[in-house]
């Protein structure tokens, strides 16, 4: 398992930055994201990363989507999602979502991606070879 990876997203309310976008990574690799934003037109912000499908996820979630909650302290929002393990390579397309918490308006919205190459003990596992599958015969009774 590789260092933590960590998604920075800062939103301004218009404009969205993601950091690293792709953000590539190897499989058992952590990522968390780690959000800041000025204040916004509501003190409370949902912060909601969902993957396109609810069961094709780099991670074992259940419902897809992670999600945390900021509330406005000295002028801004920060928050972080607890680091999860990635447990299945592919070129994810994810949505993140910022929402007024109190009645789930949406307030901006940006899909960057997650790609999750195999490791190095994916490497080791064993492959079937080409070309080794045998064929018999038998002789069938009548």
């Amino acid at each position: 398992m590789g260092e933590a990876m960590n998604i920075s997203v800062t939103f301004d309310g218009k404009d969205w930055k993601i950091d690293p976008d792709p953000a590539v990574v190897t499989r058992g690799t952590p990522v968390a994201w780690r959000f800041l934003s000025g204040a916004l037109a509501t003190r409370r912000v949902r912060w909601t990363i969902e993957f396109a499908s609810k069961i094709y996820s780099p991670f074992d979630l259940v419902g897809g989507a992670i999600s945390t909650q900021t509330d406005e302290s000295g002028g801004q929002h920060a928050a972080s999602t607890e680091p999860m393990n990635t447990t299945t390579t592919g070129d994810y397309k994810y949505s993140i979502r910022a929402e007024d918490a109190r009645d789930d308006k949406e307030i901006g919205q940006i899909d960057p991606r997650l790609i999750v190459t195999p490791s190095s003990d994916d490497q080791n596992l064993i492959k079937p070879q080409l070309g080794t599958a045998r064929t018999e015969r038998y002789a069938v009774p009548r």
